[in-house]
């Protein structure tokens, strides 16, 4: 009977501590970076200055995340999609995809030290400099910080 206590307490224990881990895995993290350039996402273009990236509602969508700023009346929502690296990603950083000298669209978000980050899908007007200007895209990280 003892072990049977002993083995209900170890379990409920054991379950407790998993459940800690998976709300504190749910909550919003805020990454906050200064970005240099004007840049556009989701066919909306922002002026260069200090914005905050992080997720709309972590527990009903993950993958549904805001941009906030001073340069913005309104947080912008946009959808992002699961991204794996080959190797983890050791900073906090966001990508851009720089098409040209002053053309620069949010591509990627990297939470540091995981293969795991997201990626924005490319709009209509990317795809198309994408199409006409492939061989001169580049990526452009921008290190960022984690509130």
């Amino acid at each position: 009977m003892k072990k049977q206590i002993a083995a209900i307490i170890v379990l409920l224990t054991f379950f407790l501590v998993i459940s800690a881990v998976s709300v504190s895995a749910q909550t919003n993290q805020k990454i906050t970076v200064e970005i240099p350039f004007r840049f556009i996402v989701v066919g909306d273009q922002y002026e260069a200055g200090q914005y905050v990236i992080e997720q709309l509602d972590a527990q009903k969508d993950p993958f549904m995340m805001t941009l906030s700023g001073a340069n913005i009346a309104e947080k912008k929502v946009f959808i992002t999609q699961s991204l794996q690296a080959e190797t983890p990603v050791e900073n906090v950083q966001i990508v851009f995809s720089q098409y040209d000298e002053d053309t620069y669209f949010l591509s990627e978000i990297w939470t540091g030290n995981t293969k795991d980050g997201l990626v924005i899908p490319m709009g209509r007007i990317e795809r198309k400099l994408e199409r006409f200007m492939k061989k001169t895209k580049q990526k452009v990280e921008i290190k960022a910080s984690l509130q």
